[in-house]
């Protein structure tokens, strides 16, 4: 039973992993922490795992989006903090792991609320070639150590939550680096799919321990539901996709709070 809830569940994961270049490790972490009774650090550890490769099979159907040269020169620069937030991790207890991860969340949250009420006030539009070219001019004349700081803040919170990076490179390469929401997005997935190797790999040695059947189902579930999720967000516009995203970590924010209060 457990093997089908996990199949089920990931490919709602993945579904949201296609669609907005995020939200597998925020979605993955509380079902395996509070559904499947795993530790928190295990479960962080689980979770990219599942992230990498959902975020692998959407980078495929979104190739064509993805701007490749910032994408790898932003994944290398975050590599450092991926793997230093990876050793921190286990250092930190259980229930302040996730509280300090909620606060990230909500965060990230208002400042995307903002922003889709700006898009919205101005219509927002879908991607076009314009759109493509106007994001790297904008990585373009930013200093490079100013993209390194953003990289390994990226990394480090990648590696520490377990998140894959998502909830936080889509804000950063949008806000910071100026793309668009779609190509944020897009681009966000092969930063994730390097970071959560490299936060997995860091893992190794810290008495993590990964439930194989449970991350095996919840990977096929989310990897089916990622080609689902990439379709959809080819049809949306920019301000749908980042209320959506900014509704969608307010809300799991909200859960992981109240669950870990009452001490489940």
């Amino acid at each position: 039973m457990e093997l089908l809830i996990a199949s089920l569940v990931g490919i709602f994961v993945g579904t949201v992993v296609g669609a907005l270049g995020a939200g597998g490790g925020i979605l993955a972490i509380p079902f395996l922490v509070f559904a499947l009774k795993q530790n928190p650090h295990d479960a962080a550890a689980a979770s990219l795992f599942i992230v990498g490769f959902s975020s692998l099979v959407s980078l495929f159907l979104r190739r064509r989006q993805v701007q490749w040269q910032q994408g790898f020169l932003f994944a290398v620069l975050s590599i450092v903090g991926a793997v230093a937030g990876a050793r921190l991790n286990v250092l930190v207890q259980p229930q302040y792991l996730l509280y300090s991860f909620c606060v990230l969340l909500v965060v990230i949250a208002f400042a995307m609320l903002s922003k889709a009420r700006r898009e919205q006030a101005a219509n927002g539009t879908k991607v076009t070639t314009t759109d493509a070219h106007a994001a790297t001019q904008a990585h373009r004349r930013r200093p490079l150590w100013f993209l390194a700081l953003c990289a390994t803040a990226t990394g480090l919170l990648t590696g520490f939550f377990g998140i894959g990076g998502g909830i936080v490179i889509v804000p950063i390469l949008v806000f910071a680096l100026g793309f668009t929401m779609p190509l944020a997005t897009a681009t966000s997935l092969l930063v994730m799919v390097i970071t959560a190797a490299v936060g997995l790999l860091a893992r190794l040695g810290t008495g993590i321990h990964i439930d194989a059947g449970i991350v095996l189902f919840f990977t096929a579930g989310s990897m089916l539901g990622s080609a689902v999720g990439s379709k959809i967000t080819r049809k949306a516009r920019n301000s749908t996709l980042t209320l959506a995203f900014a509704i969608l970590l307010l809300g799991v924010a909200g859960a992981t709070v109240t669950l870990t209060a009452l001490g489940y």
